[in-house]
């Protein structure tokens, strides 16, 4: 995974990021704030030699440099820690003393020698570095004893007092900037899990991959569709067209699993085809409502008139009655559908009818798109046998990766030729309001001159 797949998974997952982030952050920060503050006293001892003669006045720096180590492991040991402790009284253990005290040579090379003290208060941690500091003096007094016949002896003095004490403000500002970059890299590893065990199919990748197919497109389904949902729709059409007349002049739509608007997916794209000049004929066989002028298979082979789907009558839609005398009966509105609802439940009857009503199809309509039920079922089998080339349509909320990859399987099994994979998601509905009524991008006009039924 590179860092634009990352930013892409956290943009799709950005509630799970959300979550892991926030979460992270709040328990660190609140963690921070609850830190009793510490504050730290320093004081600076020097190291320096007395008695020495010239002749080995140059030996000075190399005692010196040893001194001062060895006095780095003593300030932080806990026999000085211990006389700290008598001297003051102190309930605190040797061992957690010499915890809380520091010491370094500052700056490097030379003998002076930084000792810091951390406690509680300014006022405690201020007494402990100057009691460091005396004890630490007297105790090196007494180890020291002179080095040769010309007496010479190492000393330590306190160059000054214990400094002000500091509080932690600088610790606490680092510590939450940590914690802040924390919550940052667990968001983002949050996100790579959500990602690589997310059963859907999400991305186009996924979706090339489960299908070992390419992706002719992204579109909505379910609902009106907007300027750039049509961008879409066109999108897909160019696709199509790009490849070779021979496998686009009957295109079956099969979903690969439940919860594709197959329906509305091959209705959308019949409008598009025929926008742009290309007559289209759809046939739904997917037992999915489609909101189109449509016949069923029996009215469209004895030439009787279109009609809108009587579902639509549900959902407010007008039916035309027999023997009316509105202007829709006198010019009925060309068949833009045949539905075939029974073909659902009985495949034996796609065997008898679908080749000759597909065959007239191919000679009527420069394409015929076939809206299938779910890629695993028997109808669907049938129906792709008929069809020159197979769009496989997957929801990006319903599909999983698993049921893609075997729909792929099972429609390759039966030698259909899958031309590649269409992303489908949802379209929120639009308000019910004259305004955005008339903004609607009308899909459902074909370019011929005709008369649509009326709906007075």
């Amino acid at each position: 995974m590179n860092l634009r797949t990352l930013l892409d998974s956290m943009r799709r997952y950005w509630r799970t990021c959300a979550a892991v982030g926030v979460s992270v952050a709040v328990i660190g920060l609140v963690a921070v704030l609850l830190m009793p503050t510490r504050y730290q006293s320093t004081v600076r001892l020097m190291v320096t030699i007395s008695g020495a003669t010239t002749a080995t006045a140059y030996q000075n720096d190399d005692v010196v440099a040893s001194r001062v180590n060895s006095y780095i492991a003593l300030l932080t040991s806990e026999v000085v820690s211990q006389r700290v402790v008598d001297r003051l009284g102190l309930q605190a253990d040797a061992a957690d003393l010499a915890g809380r005290v520091s010491a370094a040579r500052v700056p490097p090379n030379t003998s002076l020698i930084d000792v810091a003290v951390t406690a509680d208060s300014p006022v405690e941690a201020r007494l402990l570095a100057d009691t460091v500091a005396q004890e630490f003096i007297t105790y090196t007094r007494a180890l020291e004893t002179p080095t040769g016949q010309d007496d010479q002896k190492v000393r330590v003095s306190a160059v000054a007092a214990a400094s002000e004490p500091r509080g932690d403000l600088t610790v606490r500002t680092l510590l939450a900037l940590l914690v802040v970059l924390a919550a940052v890299l667990l968001a983002a590893v949050a996100a790579w899990v959500r990602a690589v065990t997310d059963p859907l199919v999400r991305t186009a990748q996924r979706a090339e991959e489960s299908a070992a197919a390419p992706v002719l497109g992204d579109v909505v389904t379910g609902g009106p569709p907007s300027a750039q949902d049509v961008d879409g729709y066109r999108r897909l059409r160019m696709r199509l067209w790009s490849l070779p007349a021979d496998v686009r002049r009957v295109i079956a739509v099969v979903p690969a699993g439940p919860g594709v608007d197959a329906s509305d997916l091959a209705a959308n794209l019949r409008d598009t085809l025929c926008h742009s000049g290309i007559r289209s004929i759809m046939v739904n066989s997917s037992g999915q409502r489609c909101s189109r002028t449509v016949a069923t298979h029996d009215d469209f082979c004895c030439g009787r008139h279109a009609k809108p789907d009587p579902a639509d009558a549900a959902v407010g839609a007008p039916v035309e009655e027999s023997g009316g005398t509105s202007d829709s009966a006198a010019s009925p509105a060309p068949v833009q559908v045949i539905t075939t609802p029974e073909w659902v439940a009985d495949p034996d009857l796609v065997l008898r009818e679908a080749p000759s009503l597909i065959d007239r199809l191919r000679t009527d309509y420069e394409c015929v798109v076939v809206a299938t039920p779910v890629a695993t079922g028997v109808t669907a089998s049938a129906l792709v046998e008929y069809a020159d080339g197979v769009v496989l349509a997957a929801s990006d909320r319903h599909t999983t990766r698993t049921q893609l990859r075997t729909a792929a399987h099972d429609l390759r099994a039966t030698g259909a030729p899958i031309l590649g994979v269409v992303l489908t998601r949802p379209h929120p509905p639009w308000p019910d309001s004259a305004e955005n009524t008339a903004e609607k991008p009308e899909l459902d006009q074909p370019p011929e001159s005709s008369t649509s039924p009326s709906t007075d």
